[in-house]
């Protein structure tokens, strides 16, 4: 056998064996979830993501409920008018997860594609994806998330899909140019835009994410009419499809206007005392009367120390007080029915005192955003569920409970009661999660070394001084910057707006973190591969 056809063989032979172990691989990420009992779960937000699908199926047409955007509970709505079983949204969402498992491997390829050979072989650089997906498809938080019904159990389709997407578009904009470009580019937005409806903390995520598209209308290259055609393919689907049905939805939701601004003053409601404090000892001019002012004052006061001691069910030491116990259970409603002012009123007051905060404490703000960030930016990263065992038991529990009494939702709907049947089983079956030790030694290890992975992504750009350098690793850095940037954005638009304390919104992020920081130590073992052959080269033509 001739040295050809000995390399063809082994070629063939590693295709194989990456085959089997992707297979393998996914097969039991999909054994894992469907391993778990199949009732979903739901949290005291139940009202807005299962409301409108619970008033369409009851007669009463599907309507945008307690500030969720229709996506998500459309298509809960859609499964149950197919289905009517609960148990079939697990199952669908379970489905998507392992999907996504399968797409960090197609993302994860496409990436390679980019990465012009000389380096580590791609019969062998594949290998190192299937990593990344087993920790992903194996890991107790995200089967939890996919039993959910809240939007998080399909984020990491969406996101990983739309990182997928991104690569494709960057490999036909700019690397195999064709006219696909234009459609990927188009699908990428929607995409974005889709994921932002469904969970708003992608916000600063949204622009980063789908800069490659907008990068791509700037740069020459491409003519003015294809330019045109990718503009409009951006842009309309996802105005027609998302935004438009969105807009007209959301008219009928009076709480959806009422959500984001008692959000924003109760998470910064420390600052916004003492800006108040100030306002009155100074009398400067405010759109209010005093005594307003004063009153605000006061009962925000007291609200805070009460809020302060409040632990349960999450303790935000970061703010140093509870933010949903002054939304939920003291300022917000007792300042409602204080001024008697209509829920317009009431939002404009606390925009102004929201904005008069960033406007004249940019110190403080900026110390609490970045107090925030350290929250994921430190020694260890919270994306990772460092235990072995997930207890659902009393999720389960509570399930019933949360639909009938506090959300008051469902009545008449005859699939109810076979799924509290179930769920009350499971609840006193002490139903729990579990993840291979294996695995969790992984997540730990991958906790502990984010920050040393992200410093390679951030420095990564010095390799682009050589030109050798520069023409082998371009799409590696660039890709490093893009997925990063999903944990980036996602994490200051939380610091911005609430708290990364609140532990399913760093969770969340656990596809696109592990993946992040597995491109840094790829970046790392291609660039000393390649770099020894370029010496090694040189060497040989002195």
């Amino acid at each position: 056998m001739n040295q050809k056809n000995l390399q063809r063989l082994l070629t063939y032979a590693a295709t194989a064996g990456y085959l089997i172990l992707a297979l393998v691989t996914v097969a039991w990420g999909v054994y894992k979830r469907f391993q778990v009992p199949q009732a979903p779960i739901v949290d005291p937000d139940i009202r807005g993501y299962l409301g409108p699908a619970m008033s369409a199926l009851t007669g009463h047409g599907f309507i945008h409920m307690d500030g969720r955007s229709f996506p998500y509970p459309w298509l809960v709505y859609l499964i149950l008018k197919c289905f009517g079983d609960f148990r079939a949204i697990s199952v669908i969402q379970h489905v998507l997860g392992a999907g996504a498992g399968v797409l960090l491997l197609l993302a994860w390829n496409a990436l390679l594609k980019l990465v012009p050979p000389g380096g580590i072989p791609r019969e062998i650089s594949r290998f190192i994806g299937v990593g990344p997906a087993a920790i992903f498809l194996g890991s107790a938080t995200a089967i939890h998330f996919e039993q959910e019904i809240r939007p998080e159990a399909i984020f990491p389709f969406l996101t990983i899909l739309n990182l997928y997407i991104s690569l494709l578009f960057l490999d036909a904009r700019f690397v195999r140019k064709n006219r696909s470009a234009l459609w990927l580019g188009g699908l990428n937005i929607f995409i974005a835009y889709l994921i932002y409806l469904m969970k708003p903390s992608f916000g600063l995520a949204l622009p980063l994410t789908t800069a490659p598209v907008w990068l791509s209308l700037l740069l020459p290259g491409q003519a003015l009419r294809q330019k045109g055609i990718l503009l409009a393919a951006a842009v309309i689907p996802a105005s027609l499809l998302l935004f438009l049905p969105e807009h007209i939805l959301k008219r009928g939701d009076i709480w959806g206007t009422e959500f984001l601004p008692e959000t924003l003053f109760s998470v910064h409601a420390s600052m916004i005392l003492e800006q108040m404090e100030h306002d009155l000892a100074a009398n400067d001019p405010t759109p209010y009367p005093r005594q307003i002012l004063q009153s605000a004052h006061d009962l925000l006061a007291a609200d805070l120390k009460k809020a302060a001691t409040v632990t349960t069910p999450k303790a935000f030491d970061s703010l140093g007080y509870n933010p949903d116990y002054l939304m939920y259970n003291t300022f917000c409603p007792e300042f409602a029915k204080m001024t008697g002012w209509d829920p317009a009123q009431t939002n404009r007051f606390y925009y102004y005192y929201y904005e008069r905060v960033l406007t004249k404490q940019p110190g403080a703000m900026w110390k609490k955003i970045i107090g925030q960030m350290r929250l994921f930016y430190g020694p260890k990263n919270p994306a990772y569920r460092l235990g072995q065992s997930l207890k659902v038991a009393d999720e389960y529990a509570r399930n019933e409970e949360l639909i009938t009494k506090r959300a008051q939702i469902g009545a008449g709907y005859a699939p109810l009661q076979p799924y509290f049947q179930e769920c009350n089983a499971l609840a006193a079956k002490g139903a729990s999660f579990d993840q291979i030790k294996r695995l969790t030694e992984w997540t730990r290890l991958f906790s502990a070394h984010y920050m040393d992975l992200l410093w390679v992504a951030i420095i990564s750009p010095l390799v682009l001084i050589s030109c050798a350098l520069r023409k082998h690793l371009r799409w590696v850095v660039i890709g490093l910057w893009l997925v990063y940037s999903y944990n980036f954005g996602n994490c200051f638009t939380i610091a911005v707006v609430h708290s990364l304390e609140v532990t399913r919104y760093v969770r969340i992020q656990l596809i696109y973190t592990v993946l992040a920081q597995t491109l840094s130590l790829y970046f790392i073992a291609e660039a000393l591969v390649y770099g020894v052959r370029v010496i090694a080269q040189r060497r040989v033509h002195r």
